[in-house]
């Protein structure tokens, strides 16, 4: 039977799923694959052809196992998948054109990213260099910083930095964002 709220259709291919209840194949339940992330895990990796009925799966070779008696439940199995980034600093170089290969977070002042990116790397570096943390009053020490990462090619990014945009990026730079990312949800 398919789960309350789930649509019924086959699983997706290369997915891995799971056995528990089930009497005879002794061991179904116990099959241990090796993960995209190369850890074991204990499930199977399923595959399908063409011409293959729907709703069946294919998990490979059970022919070592006692014969099937009845019952059984199968799962999907929810396995990690490598994904590559760049480190911080490559990033911070080169963060790449908004809404291209860089998130686009503010719709409202559209170009708005570039600056956000600059003026984050310049209060970063500014707050390295000091020690201590950047916050409204420091307007200026950021922009001259942003500015001096610009022109010496510490950054990719150009971008020309308006220092009320910038007052009111260092006015929210430290508000902690997981409370504010719960209430948005």
């Amino acid at each position: 039977s398919i789960p309350d709220g789930q649509a019924p259709g086959s699983l997706p291919e290369g997915c891995y799923v799971e056995f528990s209840d089930v009497q005879g194949c002794d061991g179904i339940d116990s099959h241990q694959e090796v993960s995209p992330c190369g850890e074991k895990v204990t499930a199977w990796k399923i595959s399908s052809k063409s011409d293959d009925p729907v709703n069946s799966i294919r998990i490979g070779n059970t022919s070592g196992f006692p014969a099937y008696v009845s019952g059984g439940m199968v799962t999907e199995k929810k396995v990690g998948v490598p994904y590559p980034f760049k480190s911080l600093a490559e990033t911070l170089k080169d963060p790449g054109m908004p809404f291209d290969s860089m998130v686009g977070t503010d719709m409202i002042n559209f170009g708005s990213e570039l600056q956000s990116h600059v003026l984050l790397y310049a209060a970063l570096s500014l707050e390295a260099e000091r020690g201590a943390a950047v916050g409204e009053a420091d307007v200026a020490a950021v922009v001259a910083k942003a500015k001096e990462l610009m022109s010496s090619k510490a950054t990719d990014v150009e971008a020309d930095i308006d220092d009320g945009f910038a007052a009111k990026f260092l006015r929210h730079f430290h508000t902690p964002l997981q409370p504010f990312c719960a209430f948005l949800g």
